[in-house]
């Protein structure tokens, strides 16, 4: 089994006590058996519960990441072959997964997981959930994920093919 299938996302424990709200959620996910992740975050309430989780035993992992100011950008560029496009069916989430999957590193069983929940609940439109899929002279080639929410947008891209000697 692959972590990142099994645990919780977007936590937000406003009311109750914490301690005991997180023992109970342990325990829970203990009795799988399987491997697991809390992933935290802007949005994750308490903003204390990444230190409540180590205090529980868990480790800490920070994921790489980089952050720029939008306004920023120079909106004038503009690459001729490459386009861009909001995913909106099954086949280009299969498609952007497979981009993604290659470009974070995710084991292939995390996409052999993946593309079996799409398989079995086929493309759904989520307002706060946008992706975006890049394509190069037609060839797919990098994904977009915007999640509003937490502020942040994930790039994700294919590696370059290593030129043939």
């Amino acid at each position: 089994p692959l972590h990142l299938a099994n645990g919780i996302v977007r936590a937000t424990f406003t009311s109750g006590p914490v301690e005991e709200i997180l023992k109970a959620k342990l325990q829970q996910l203990a009795s799988y058996n399987v491997p697991m992740v809390w992933l935290t975050g802007p949005s994750t309430l308490p903003t204390t519960i990444g230190s409540s989780l180590e205090a529980c035993g868990w480790m800490r992992d920070d994921a790489p990441g980089m952050a720029i100011d939008l306004h920023t950008l120079d909106e004038h560029v503009v690459l001729p072959r490459l386009t861009i496009e909001r995913v909106d069916n099954e086949v280009m989430l299969k498609t952007w997964l497979r981009i993604m999957i290659v470009g974070s590193e995710i084991p292939e069983e995390g996409l052999t997981l993946l593309l079996d929940m799409v398989s079995k609940h086929g493309y759904k439109n989520l307002s706060s959930v946008y992706f975006y899929l890049g394509t190069l002279d037609g060839k797919p080639v990098a994904t977009s994920l915007l999640y509003l929410g937490g502020g942040v947008a994930g790039i994700y891209r294919k590696p370059p093919r290593k030129p043939r000697a």
